[in-house]
């Protein structure tokens, strides 16, 4: 013997318990293999603000290229004209103007 218990035959065993099934990471799951895409003639200006902005928010140049992708192709379309309504309606609702130090007070204690 091997120092492992083993289970006598015709012994009975305990019910295991319910195996948990864990999904893969989303970037998994798009296929076999994860997505690649390759940029050329990608201008030089482009590429030292890029790697910039990754600097700044401590990302890769990959993860930051990553991120203002998924920004652009997931951003929200606004319909101007119902935004216009909006404040419009907002406003009227307010019916006083504010003065520069009432916007840096409301800015200072953040926006609701």
């Amino acid at each position: 013997m091997t120092g492992r218990r083993q289970a006598q035959v015709g012994a009975a065993v305990p019910d295991a318990a319910p195996r948990r099934t864990v999904e893969p990471p989303e970037r998994f799951r798009y296929g076999s293999t994860v997505p690649t895409l390759t940029l050329k003639g990608l201008p030089a200006e482009v590429h030292r603000r890029l790697k910039e902005r990754a600097a700044r928010h401590g990302r890769s140049l990959n993860g930051e290229a990553i991120a203002c992708l998924r920004a652009a192709v997931t951003a929200e379309v606004v319909d101007v004209d119902d935004l216009l309504a909006r404040a419009r309606a907002h406003r009227q609702a307010i019916r006083q103007r504010l003065r520069d130090n009432d916007v840096r007070v409301l800015k200072r204690e953040g926006r609701p």
